[in-house]
């Protein structure tokens, strides 16, 4: 299904009334690391895609902080290979250390050397400046489009399509996305998931954490990554980029 005499848009556009009713090939319901990927390896490939998520923008602090050699592969697929952007994700070639309270070695996992894709096995990086440069990237593809302020309330199934309802989180606005594929990129509380009727088991792990940041005077970067398992105050240590 493909969208007859599409507006002109920029990377993140804003839906007026006359464009309440939006047709794609491809929905994507969430806009952070997966679905800017997934929208990006679609647009490279000429898919007419619409992006929606009810933020206004991203989430601007660290979240994930590691990533794999499979990882790399998918970053050098879309152009943004690790040894491009030394200054979003560096090689970790070390051990992941877990230690008691008395900073005993309890076990060491050996994260170093090279997967088979010769990308390394651990890379350590900064998530918002990630998704910077993929919305960099997706402002290039002139058939992705995102809408941002819109939240995916509904969905709707015929035997060639499937019809997202969305509302704005900003005003009493309503539009409608009809697109033959819906993708659920909405995170830990997918509403995809849930309309597919696909179940979630959560451990209920509820803790709060305090993270923050330090830098070397000098710049270097010679920790070693590992968790300090004590009763009273568990923490993690990671270098980020």
């Amino acid at each position: 299904m493909h969208c007859g005499g599409r507006e002109p848009r920029p990377s993140m556009i804003r839906m007026d009334d006359d464009r309440a009713n939006l047709t794609a090939e491809v929905a994507i319901v969430g806009f952070g690391p997966v679905g800017k990927l997934l929208a990006v390896q679609l647009g490279q490939r000429g898919h007419d895609v619409v992006v929606v998520d009810r933020q206004l923008s991203a989430y601007p602090l660290p979240r994930a902080v590691t990533h794999c050699s499979d990882f790399a592969r998918i970053l050098q697929s879309v152009g943004l290979a690790p040894d491009e952007i030394p200054d979003i994700t560096q090689p970790y070639d070390d051990l992941y250390v877990w230690r008691n309270a008395a900073r005993e070695t309890l076990l060491a996992v050996d994260w170093s050397g090279q997967g088979e894709s010769g990308w390394h096995n651990t890379y350590f990086f900064h998530q918002p400046s990630l998704e910077r440069r993929l919305d960099e990237v997706i402002g290039g593809l002139e058939s992705v489009r995102v809408l941002r302020g819109w939240d995916a309330v509904g969905v709707s199934q015929s035997a060639s399509n499937a019809v997202l309802s969305l509302v704005s989180t900003q005003a009493a606005g309503k539009a409608r996305v009809s697109a033959r594929w819906v993708v659920g990129a909405d995170g830990g509380n997918s509403s995809v998931r849930r309309w597919a009727g696909i179940d979630w088991h959560d451990e209920g792990y509820f803790y709060d954490w305090l993270v923050y940041g330090a830098a070397r005077a000098d710049g270097a970067l010679d920790l070693v990554a590992g968790f300090c398992a004590g009763l009273r105050s568990p923490a993690a240590a990671v270098p980020t980029s």
